[in-house]
């Protein structure tokens, strides 16, 4: 999987195409720190979401945003579908406007309503087959612990 943030340097002048007379305008910019673009998310609402967002909280701590303008500019940074359900999400009032619960409320949309199934499924149906007793045992506990952290032993092998 590549990295969808990439680095960029800004050049000290940026000429964009002209208004309505078609005449090139000139922006200075004020600082010469580099630009971090990362690519639109326009995957489904699942696991990466929750991994983009981690590159999404990067790029705004690079760029000094503030928890009101993270909230601001993700629609910016999501693509098709997914920014189509996060803006009916958020015009019902049914994400957050604050950042900390905004991104609490994308990851539970990102996650299935059967995660928890699923982990248990994966205990139930995990067999030693061809791994090393010691693989199998290190395997097994990950999907214990990302479904119950605190799982004992016992309930581990029943």
């Amino acid at each position: 999987m590549t990295n969808p943030v990439e680095l960029a340097t800004v050049s000290s002048k940026i000429t964009l195409g002209g208004g309505e007379d078609d005449l090139p305008h000139t922006v200075k910019v004020i600082s010469q720190k580099p630009v971090i673009n990362l690519n639109p998310y326009s995957g489904p609402p699942n696991a990466a979401l929750i991994d983009y967002l981690e590159s999404y909280e990067q790029l705004a701590k690079h760029s000094g945003w503030s928890d009101e303008e993270k909230v601001n500019y993700l629609a910016c940074y999501l693509a098709n579908d997914t920014q189509r359900r996060y803006l009916q999400m958020v015009a019902s009032g049914a994400l957050s406007q604050k950042w900390p619960e905004l991104r609490k409320g994308l990851e539970e949309w990102a996650l299935p309503t059967d995660h928890e199934y699923e982990l248990l499924n994966r205990i139930d149906h995990f067999r030693q087959g061809n791994l090393r007793v010691d693989e199998y045992i290190n395997k097994m506990s990950v999907y214990c612990a990302a479904y119950k952290k605190d799982m004992t032993t016992k309930e581990m092998l029943y």
